[in-house]
């Protein structure tokens, strides 16, 4: 059985999570898990509504949440520099 289009959110998001626990201050991981469910949803719809196979291609063309997380730290640490 092919795991629904919420599941597959639901597990990149925790994912994405636990791959920000050490590199991410809390309010920025919670920023960054916001701003990435609110990208998946609108490139796939609704997750109650969206089709798994196209939610699976955004979520791939995210990247894995490592590499994901690690591109948000360096965007953070960039943008505190230039303060």
């Amino acid at each position: 059985m092919e795991p629904t289009a919420e599941q597959l959110i639901r597990d990149y998001l925790n994912r994405l999570s636990v791959a920000a626990r050490t590199r991410l201050r809390s309010d920025d991981r919670r920023a960054f898990l916001a701003r990435t469910r609110e990208v998946i949803e609108l490139r796939s719809g609704s997750p109650a509504m969206a089709d798994p196979g196209e939610v699976q291609e955004v979520l791939s063309s995210l990247g894995e949440p490592v590499a994901a997380v690690e591109n948000e730290y360096a965007r953070l640490a960039a943008a505190r520099s230039k303060r």
